[in-house]
């Protein structure tokens, strides 16, 4: 089976708390179903692509529902939400898989900090959540039996040449793991709707990870997604120590 898993970031307003990588992972037939049910939604909205923080403030496609005039409050954000919530079903009905992975940055700093790490944990904290996504999809699609690749396709922007040598790096760091990834590149996700779902995943895993460091509670937003959403992996302070020891023993996966 040859799958497609499209990935995309998130962070609190200032990366200072979190950083997040959501992965959706389908099969054509799944994401052939995805985008032609995505558009159609998108389409009778007038909408051309979703994105979550134009969702949440109201702002760009989803500008028409901060009219106070055409919707008064509530009523915007509640035809701003039905949006969202059809989009999710569609999610749901492609019977795709989710990942999360969460980087909370005071564990980051902290491992960044202890000398025995220096010079050996990335600079930008996305890049152990993009490190640990390909890792843990490729453990993914290995739960059902035969022989899988995978296809990465991450959101087109300036730092994409910089998660290309990553991917190229965690390749060779990983031989065993590597035979099962089929190559990794960008697209505009304003014009693919599996990256407009990778959006909505990582947005939805950022509010996870908020909740949780606040106050120890996942948020509805999580449930929401329970029936999709495969695993949340938190790099905290002590993984990521180990994941480091790990690699200088050259332990590769």
């Amino acid at each position: 089976m040859v799958y497609d898993a499209f990935i995309d970031d998130s962070r609190d307003r200032h990366g200072e708390q979190v950083v997040v990588s959501g992965i959706f992972i389908g099969d054509r037939d799944r994401w052939g179903f995805l985008r032609t049910k995505w558009i159609k939604r998108l389409a009778a909205e007038g909408m051309k692509y979703f994105k979550a923080s134009e969702y949440y403030g109201l702002r760009g496609e989803f500008q028409k529902f901060s009219s106070k005039t055409k919707y008064p409050p509530p009523f915007g954000r509640e035809a701003a939400k039905r949006v969202f919530d059809d989009l999710e079903g569609i999610i749901k009905q492609a019977n795709l898989m989710s990942l999360g992975v969460v980087i909370p940055m005071q564990d980051y700093r902290q491992a960044v900090a202890l000398t025995d790490t220096l010079g050996r944990i990335p600079q930008d904290p996305y890049s152990l959540a993009l490190s640990s996504g390909f890792f843990e999809t490729i453990k993914a699609v290995n739960r059902d039996k035969g022989k899988h690749m995978v296809a990465f396709v991450h959101d087109d922007d300036q730092r994409f040449p910089r998660y290309q040598a990553l991917y190229h790096e965690f390749k060779k760091k990983n031989p065993r793991t590597a035979k099962q990834m089929a190559g990794f590149i960008p697209l505009d996700d304003k014009q693919h709707p599996p990256l407009q779902a990778a959006d909505l995943a990582a947005n939805v895993t950022c509010n996870f990870a908020k909740e949780w460091l606040d106050n120890g509670r996942a948020p509805t937003d999580l449930k929401r997604l329970k029936d999709t959403m495969y695993l949340i992996g938190v790099w905290d302070k002590n993984y990521i120590l180990e994941v480091m020891r790990s690699q200088s023993k050259g332990n590769a996966a």
